[in-house]
């Protein structure tokens, strides 16, 4: 399920000095920060057995991605993450730091000091020539197709214990929340076609990232709206409550004869 994967933050919006861009938030960041719940699927497992095929590795993979396009510190690396991988691939922040001691304990990240006043001193990471050898190796092999969990699918193949009505008012709300995140997107796409990135080939691929966001929520939107219209048509066969059990209509039909 895939999601924008551009940060609106203008690190991925010319070609400037990126970092002090990164605390410059847009509105439609921070409308859009965290609005990605769903986050199923695989990024395509390299060279690896059923044992070995980890959510760890698809994360190792867009750390190395984020990198391979600035140096950043561990701060900033999660910030960004969470703006522009994060909508389509989840990972908590102390899971992105574990990580990526391990990258740079495996010799594919380094790590330069850099002094502050007042401050600790912060750490600047790049991503090193084994490490950006592992990132193309992983690039060039066919990504497998997703194994998606949602939520909402699960819970609309048991629509039949619930009443028409339930089920609509659910299939109602589940639309709600998909349009209001196509809207998002829809800003967003806006706001990023008026910038540099379509002429960056570079940061284009975060741009195509969001394009399939855009069309993934308008086609779940049009399927809710499938949905309700089936559920009204097919009342007759759905359960309705009866104390604690749940009985189709049909069950007291007397047998035609």
């Amino acid at each position: 399920m895939p999601a924008p994967g551009i940060p609106t933050d203008g690190r991925y919006l010319g070609g400037m000095s990126q970092r002090p861009l990164l605390r410059k938030q847009s509105a439609v960041a921070r409308g859009l920060r965290g609005s990605w719940l769903v986050t199923p699927g695989e990024l395509g497992k390299h060279r690896l057995g059923p044992k070995e095929a980890t959510t760890t590795l698809s994360l190792k993979h867009a750390i190395l991605s984020l990198l391979a396009h600035d140096p950043l510190s561990g701060y900033e690396l999660m910030k960004l993450f969470d703006a522009s991988v994060g909508y389509f691939w989840h990972a908590t922040h102390p899971q992105i730091y574990k990580e990526l001691a391990r990258l740079e304990r495996d010799g594919q990240v380094t790590h330069r000091s850099v002094e502050q006043r007042a401050r600790p001193t912060k750490k600047i990471y790049s991503l090193s020539e084994n490490g950006r050898k592992a990132l193309l190796a992983w690039l060039r092999v066919p990504a497998r197709a997703q194994r998606i969990k949602d939520e909402m699918m699960l819970k609309t193949f048991s629509f039949g214990l619930l009443s028409r009505d339930e089920a609509i008012d659910l299939t109602r709300q589940h639309r709600e929340l998909h349009r209001a995140r196509l809207q998002q997107y829809q800003d967003l796409e806006r706001f990023l076609r008026s910038g540099p990135v379509m002429s960056d080939r570079l940061r284009l691929g975060g741009f195509l990232t969001l394009l399939r966001g855009i069309r993934y929520e308008r086609d779940y939107a049009e399927w809710c709206d499938e949905a309700v219209d089936l559920l009204q048509q097919g009342g007759d066969e759905l359960v309705e409550r009866s104390g604690d059990k749940a009985r189709p209509h049909h069950a007291n039909r007397k047998p035609r004869v």
